[in-house]
């Protein structure tokens, strides 16, 4: 049922099977909503202002700020193939327009019953009037944020038999809308087939229009829950593991907004239920609600099934001082000090600490005339620089790399990677009260804000590890684009410019931070036609809202420096803005000394053969093999080596 709203879309001189689908339901549940958000073509509405005139005989109960209304009906269109066409009409609500009902009933495959949860009595004509006439239906509810009800009170106010199909939805979402219909589809075809085995007949004697309509569903396999439900394990729920995250999480995320819609139930190790949000207004909407969607992990409903053992332990922690899981007033005054602290790095200074990495790490390998970017090179820089502006000795920096790497794939290593972490940092702030000094570390700890030694220490774990890997595969990752794409491919030495163009590139098509864990729902709520129930854990889907195609319809084009991307999240609880800019500057710095020591620098495997790291959370090389034409160390003072 995928198909593009446009004002020209015109009809194909084949089609020759037209189906028609009714919505209907009470005054103002958002029939004209769902006809507008899933047709092909601009709408066909008899919507007129409402006036004082209708006020004595339509009951606006509810419906206080509707200012319009329908008086025939809505009309759309959604081609199927090159021969059936589904025409939608929607019914108007008012009891004044009921008797149009009937004739719009007529040759009908079906109807949606659309229902406000908080008006159920206004659905019963609607009920009454399709029972009467035969006509299969289902009942959809639509979500207008009022109070919950169990698919049971649900049932039993509208008198619906459990034959008759309960779903929720979002009437103006595309997907959400769209999975309503496709459920419709699945109870004709469900019932044509029972039928026709009443009847002894094979089912291959289906009706031409509820074949065209069936082959428009998803594979049974990837239906979505169409139960009023939370976040239980189902036949529906997609490993947040595979090799088609490293392979092409670009499609396995198309494929996943088109099966699920904009969030999809997802299963971590061990079985652990959750949601996945896909789709870019709901993350906007998520990140932007910190009291309805927490970063308090203590509300998780699923703590009692976690091991102690669990490897994703150091990514969804329980019981963290850091500022991660910190929430309101709290939060904002610990982000301040986290923001002063980095503020409070010379920007120039930043930039000549990467400058001399870079040059450094570049000695090591410049004469060999090959190297592998990611091992010697990438991996290192931005640990380095992040460590010198934290406070620790360039000796005590090289031993942290393996352990970020280790904790943020979230494997069998995690746990003995935090372990190392965690105590670097306790080391370097006992240091740091005997021996302050113009670093990170030194202001954070006496910073006014009045935190103790193990919230300072959580909170420079978190931007070490937000810090080092996300940089490095930032790197790592435009460095490929440069080397792969076609778009760059003539300006791989052609400027600054380039550079900057195709880091910002990336942070759209292949960022570094694809999933994040997490925000759990502080109640019960509705997301993207989804029943979120309290407790619930959403991951945040960074690289499937930055391809969500209702913001990026072409993503074969330059997005032209626009950085309104989701990389660095959103909302209060996203990356602060000075850490951006030190991520910036450190990555853009590494690429720039790069290519300026190693010009012709060129891939030395075919690009098909780079591969990803196996994680689900970030997106990185696990190695970027290049030759070059060797060049002379540079031997600048200052080198202060560590392992190659």
């Amino acid at each position: 049922m995928d198909s593009a709203t446009s004002d020209r879309a015109t009809l194909s001189s084949t089609a020759d099977n037209g189906l028609k689908i009714v919505v209907v339901g009470g005054f103002g549940v958002g029939k004209t909503t769902m006809v507008r958000s899933v047709s092909e073509i601009r709408p066909l509405n008899t919507e007129e202002t409402m006036t004082r005139a209708g006020e004595a005989v339509d009951d606006l109960d509810g419906v206080h700020a509707k200012t319009s209304t329908t008086v025939a009906f809505d009309f759309g269109r959604i081609t199927l193939d090159e021969r059936s066409v589904l025409y939608l009409f929607g019914a108007p609500g008012q009891e004044r327009f009921w008797f149009l009902w009937d004739r719009l009933f007529s040759g009908t495959l079906g109807a949606v019953v659309l229902v406000d949860t908080r008006r159920l009595a206004d659905s019963w004509y609607a009920i009454d009037r399709l029972e009467h006439h035969g006509t299969p239906f289902i009942v959809a509810c639509n979500d207008f944020g009022g109070p919950l009800h169990s698919e049971q009170q649900i049932r039993e106010a509208l008198d619906l038999s459990e034959d008759v199909p309960l779903v929720e939805c979002d009437a103006r979402d595309r997907s959400s809308s769209k999975y309503v219909l496709i459920t419709l589809v699945e109870h004709l075809a469900a019932l044509s087939a029972a039928r026709l085995q009443a009847a002894g007949t094979t089912a291959s004697a289906a009706a031409a229009p509820t074949a065209a309509l069936a082959a428009a569903r998803p594979d049974p396999g990837a239906r979505p829950v169409t139960t009023v439900s939370g976040c239980p394990v189902t036949h529906t729920s997609v490993p947040l593991s595979g090799p088609r995250f490293q392979s092409d999480p670009v499609q396995l995320y198309r494929d996943l907004r088109r099966d699920h819609g904009a969030i999809a139930p997802v299963v971590l190790d061990g079985d652990v239920p959750a949601w996945l949000v896909l789709g870019y207004r709901e993350l906007h909407q998520v990140t932007g609600d910190p009291v309805l969607f927490s970063r308090d992990s203590e509300l998780w409903n699923q703590w009692d099934r976690i091991p102690d053992d669990w490897p994703l332990l150091p990514m969804i922690g329980r019981k963290q001082n850091s500022i991660l899981y910190t929430v309101g007033e709290r939060h904002s005054v610990r982000a301040m000090m986290i923001s002063n602290a980095l503020e409070g790095v010379d920007p120039f200074s930043l930039k000549r600490y990467a400058e001399e990495f870079a040059d450094e790490l570049i000695d090591r390998f410049c004469t060999k005339g090959s190297v592998d970017i990611i091992a010697e090179y990438a991996k290192l820089l931005p640990a380095l620089v992040l460590a010198r502006i934290y406070g620790f000795s360039d000796e005590e920096a090289h031993p942290l790399v393996g352990a970020i790497n280790d904790m943020i794939d979230g494997r069998e290593r995690a746990l003995a990677g935090q372990q190392h972490l965690a105590t670097s940092m306790f080391q370097l702030l006992a240091d740091k009260h005997a021996e302050p000094g113009d670093d990170v570390a030194s202001r954070m700890i006496t910073d006014t804000g009045g935190f103790t030694d193990e919230e300072v220490a959580q909170d420079l774990m978190v931007m070490m590890a937000a810090g080092h890997q996300p940089t490095a595969d930032w790197m790592g990752n435009s460095l490929r684009l440069m080397l792969t794409d076609d778009r760059f491919a003539a300006s791989l030495s052609g400027g600054r410019h380039s550079v900057a163009e195709a880091m910002n590139e990336v942070l759209w098509e292949d960022t570094p931070t694809q999933n994040v864990a997490g925000r759990w729902a502080a109640r019960d709520t509705h997301l993207g036609g989804r029943h979120i129930r309290a407790g619930d854990l959403l991951l945040l889907g960074l690289a499937a809202a930055n391809g969500d195609p209702q913001v990026r319809t072409d993503g074969s084009a330059l997005t032209g420096g626009n950085n309104a991307f989701l990389s660095f999240g959103h909302g209060e609880h996203r990356c602060p803005f000075p850490a951006q800019e030190t991520a910036e500057v450190i990555a853009r710095t590494g690429i720039e000394v790069l290519l300026d020591r190693l010009p012709d620098v060129d891939l030395a495997v075919p690009a098909e053969q780079l591969t990803r790291r196996p994680s689900p959370w970030l997106r990185g090389l696990t190695d970027l093999p290049v030759l070059f034409t060797p060049t002379p160390a540079l031997g600048r003072p200052g080198s202060h080596g560590g392992p190659a």
